[in-house]
């Protein structure tokens, strides 16, 4: 039997959500929150052997989700064999999850397809060389992607949880009204989702929503500069 590592392709949301409810040890917790590959390597170093042992109980239950090798086989292996497997093929997956940076490139794609169905990403509208985010969107779905939308950055690797609300708000099926019994509903199936799909999404929000914050950043410094203006003028005729 041949062995498989999954991808952001294989995964689910389910299965991240999962990986990320398994308790870290702190010496990987501190590990992993290194600023750069001097700092890991430093913290790395230090890591004691009786400690880096015990780390194998947490890959061990990290490789029974990320892979196909049965958990009898798991449970059997020795820790320097739990050890290579975990760093070698799946550390970089759990360290993109605990810093929502993932090493993944985004194919920009429009639409995805999920039991039968398919699904349209909120799209931009060009006017005038400005793109103008999510312009078909309601007041009130916009503004619930985007709560959510920050809900997943606030809760850092347990945003994860959200990704299936967010999903399920702004991606519809085409001319599909927005319907909270049924966004619901589609929210818990969308769990199976493959986690690429995922990470498609939350990147074409933090793309539009970057543009939102641009435009009203740039707005009120506009405004605030005519208030100016207007003030001095006042002053002038005074």
């Amino acid at each position: 039997m041949k062995y498989k590592f999954k991808e952001w392709s294989d995964l689910t949301i389910q299965d991240c959500i999962d990986i990320v409810d398994i308790d870290m040890p702190e010496s990987l917790k501190d590990l992993y929150s290194s600023k750069d590959n001097d700092q890991y390597s430093d913290k790395y170093d230090k890591i004691s052997d009786k400690i880096r042992i015990k780390n194998t109980e947490y890959y061990g239950k990290v490789m029974k989700i990320m892979t196909n090798i049965p958990s009898d086989i798991i449970d059997t292996l020795q820790w320097w064999e739990r050890i290579d497997i975990y760093e070698t093929h799946l550390q970089q997956f759990v360290i993109d999850l605990y810093s929502q940076v993932p090493n993944y490139i985004s194919e920009e794609i429009k639409t995805f397809e999920f039991e039968g169905d398919t699904f349209f990403i909120p799209e931009s509208l060009k006017v005038l060389d400005r793109l103008i985010p999510m312009p078909k969107e309601t007041a009130l779905t916009y503004t619930e992607g985007a709560e959510f939308f920050k809900q997943i950055i606030e809760m850092q690797e347990k945003g994860i949880e959200k990704f299936p609300m967010l999903i399920a708000i702004l991606c519809r099926r085409k001319d599909e009204q927005y319907d909270e019994t049924l966004t619901l509903a589609r929210a818990e199936r969308f769990k199976q989702l493959p986690m690429s799909i995922a990470w498609e999404v939350f990147f074409y929000i933090y793309k539009q929503l970057s543009i939102s914050i641009e435009r009203m950043q740039t707005y009120t410094e506009t405004i605030s500069t005519q208030i100016q203006s207007m003030k001095t003028l006042t002053e002038i005729a005074d």
